[in-house]
Parts: structure tokens; sequence; C-alpha cells
């Protein structure tokens, strides 16, 4: 384990989801209503990070609960609401299709891998995971048929590739086959 310089912390609110993408660290700061990019550099992050607002560009990030990155952002929100921007704009992105508003989101997972097509939504209010298209259109989502484990659900990763839901209720790690 090696410790890697990140300047401008003194930036910082209260940070509350990390990602990286391409390289990069990403910092999602709810309190300050910002995202911040930082770009590697030979001896970690020694470069100031970039907004990936600017100040006129509205947004909220209060209550953020998650990020995924695949070169647009995707955010949720624990009062169950879903984002997407993309160098800072916000971009379309309403669940179009979902019989059942979101409710209580807790994750969110999307990749730049080309077998990763979709997004999906870890809703334990919902007691299920929903899965849409990059943008914003409902596919499907998930439930067990018997017992309440997505109800718990605080994290996930899809491999599409291979079929598989992994995800942590409680404090177990799980994995499902998706279905083809």
């Amino acid at each position: 384990m090696s410790l890697l310089a990140l300047t401008d912390t003194n930036r910082w609110g209260q940070p509350a989801v990390i990602g990286a993408y391409n390289g990069n660290l990403y910092v999602l700061d709810a309190t300050a209503n910002q995202i911040l990019r930082y770009t590697a550099t030979p001896d970690g992050y020694g470069s100031p990070p970039e907004d990936r607002f600017s100040l006129s560009q509205q947004r909220d990030l209060r209550g953020a609960a998650d990020m995924g990155i695949d070169g647009a952002i995707y955010v949720v929100f624990s009062g169950g609401r879903a984002e997407k921007f993309l160098r800072g704009d916000k971009q379309p992105f309403g669940l179009d299709g979902i019989a059942q508003p979101l409710q209580q989101t807790t994750a969110i997972f999307t990749d730049v891998d080309d077998e990763v097509r979709h997004v999906y939504i870890a809703d334990p209010g919902a007691e299920r995971v929903i899965q849409a298209t990059k943008d914003g259109k409902f596919v499907r989502q998930f439930r067990f048929r018997e017992g309440a484990t997505f109800a718990r659900i605080s994290d996930l990763h899809v491999d599409e590739g291979a079929g598989r839901l992994y995800f942590i209720a409680g404090d177990a790690l799980y994995v499902c086959a998706l279905p083809r």
C-alpha cells in the first residue's frame, strides 16, 4: 500500500462518494454541490482538481448516495432520484417506461467497458435492482421471489459479459445470474 498525493482537499465540504474513470479520480461533494475531477499525475493526483460544474449550471447534489462514471456521470439520490451529467450539463435520464418510480436508491453501476451497455440502480425501498439503457429508458427490474434481500442492498457491480450481478446486502456478498 502506498500514499498518493491529493491536493486541495481543503476545498472539500463533506465528500460523499468517490469514483474513477480513465485513470482520473472523481470526488462528489454534496455540501459543496460539486463533483471534482483529479487528473492523474506521476506522483498521484498532485494537480488541483477541476470542477465538473460551472457556477451557472443548475444542480442539487444534496442527498447523493452514489455515482457511476462511463464518460457521463450518473448520480443516484437517497430520496429515489437518478440524474445524468455530461461535461457538467444535465442530460435526460427519466427512466422512461418504469411502472413504479424509484423509492430509495443506494447504489448505481455502469462502466465504459463495451460489455456494459446498461445502467443498474439499487432501489432497496422497492426491493429491486433496475436495469436501464444509458439514455434512461427502463429495460427491466430484478426482484427476489422470496425474502427481502434487496431491501438491504448497499452496493452493486455487474459483469454483463459473464451475466453476473454482484451486490452487498447487510454483511454478505451475493452473486446472481442475470437473465439473458
